[in-house]
């Protein structure tokens, strides 16, 4: 996995809020978008892997998309405060995008027609619904799970941060980090099966 391992060997997600992030991506800066980045991009990556099934097919949706948030930046709502619905809903868009496509190359041999850009302003419609799903199930997670789902994978703090502000063991966070991202895949690919 070129993505998630490179992005193992960068510095530590930064301790700015994701308001802030979004706030300075929206200027141009490229420091929050690297700040977002390792916040999420195992997320993004697990969800494009999800659809295509396919390691190399997931890191190219994966870059896809994140390329796609870099070059919206300007066209960010004001109102976010995570980019990850958004990234997901991106995410979404050009996997299933890329998967008609190579169905397409596989029965004829013209190029693939192109569906709509995932900058299309029926994205953010999409991303406010997908952030009101997400906040449902968030909402319906037991405290602790709730707590590590809030610090670790929405504000990207690290397991030991996480621990301290908990009152819990890292191993704990660990385990609850891992076993919340494996419930939310099949959610998120439970609901991609009902669509």
């Amino acid at each position: 996995m070129g993505i998630i391992s490179s992005s193992k060997r960068m510095v530590p997600p930064d301790p700015a809020s994701e308001e802030t992030l979004l706030a300075q991506l929206r200027l141009g800066d490229r420091d929050a978008f690297q700040g977002l980045y390792l916040r999420h991009v195992e997320a993004t990556f697990r969800y494009a892997f999800a659809i295509v099934r396919n390691e190399d097919d997931a890191e190219e949706v994966t870059q896809e998309s994140w390329v796609t948030l870099w070059n919206s930046r300007g066209r960010l709502r004001d109102t976010m405060t995570s980019a990850l619905p958004w990234l997901l809903v991106t995410v979404r868009h050009t996997a299933l995008k890329q998967r008609r496509s190579s169905a397409r190359r596989v029965t004829r041999d013209a190029s693939a027609i192109t569906e709509s850009a995932p900058s299309d302003p029926s994205l953010t419609i999409e991303a406010e619904e997908f952030q009101s799903f997400i906040a449902g199930v968030v909402a319906a997670m037991q405290p602790l799970d709730r707590g590590v789902f809030l610090l670790c994978v929405s504000e990207g703090l690290s397991y030991r941060a996480a621990s301290q502000q908990l009152g819990v063991t890292e191993g704990v966070v660990r385990n609850r980090v891992h076993r919340l991202r494996r419930k939310l895949q099949n959610i998120l690919t439970e609901r991609e099966g009902a669509r």
